[in-house]
């Protein structure tokens, strides 16, 4: 193990998160965006060398816009735009869930979006219109637990 690389930070508080948001995405970035989101291990404290700071933000119906890499304050932050019919794929991967030992046709329907789908299950919500908020109820903890555990086993 490469000890050097680790590196204990103070968590990222929400005043700070909320600011690099703002300096990335403009002071009304509700308007763009139904749901930001913030995932990484700068948001934590515990980080390494190479750690960065992940924003996945789903546009708002007929906002088109790019994603981009970022250094703010020697963070590296990456801003990942989340495409609509990718995010209701997600959602509806989550929704209809219903794996039993019987019938495991749903074991790896969610592999295509394992590394989106922890992102936006475990990231910390920096902003959401009731639209965001609805569809972000319906991605489980529990159900990516068992898909995660359902597909390793």
């Amino acid at each position: 193990m490469i000890t050097s690389l680790r590196r204990d930070v103070e968590p990222l508080a929400d005043d700070e998160l909320n600011a690099i948001v703002r300096s990335l995405l403009g002071d009304q970035y509700l308007e763009q965006f139904d749901l930001v989101i913030a995932s990484g291990g700068t948001l934590s404290g515990f980080t390494h060398a190479y750690s960065d700071l992940d924003l996945y933000a789903l546009p708002r119906e007929g906002v088109t816009v790019g994603g981009r890499l970022e250094s703010i304050d020697n963070l590296i932050v990456q801003v990942n735009i989340i495409d609509p019919l990718d995010f209701e794929q997600i959602v509806d991967t989550y929704r209809s869930f219903r794996m039993t030992r019987e019938d495991k046709a749903q074991i790896h329907s969610h592999l295509r979006w394992r590394k989106l789908g922890s992102r936006l299950v475990s990231g910390r919500v920096v902003a959401a219109t009731d639209l965001g908020t609805r569809v972000r109820s319906n991605l489980s903890a529990e159900v990516y637990r068992r898909l995660v555990m359902t597909c390793g086993a």
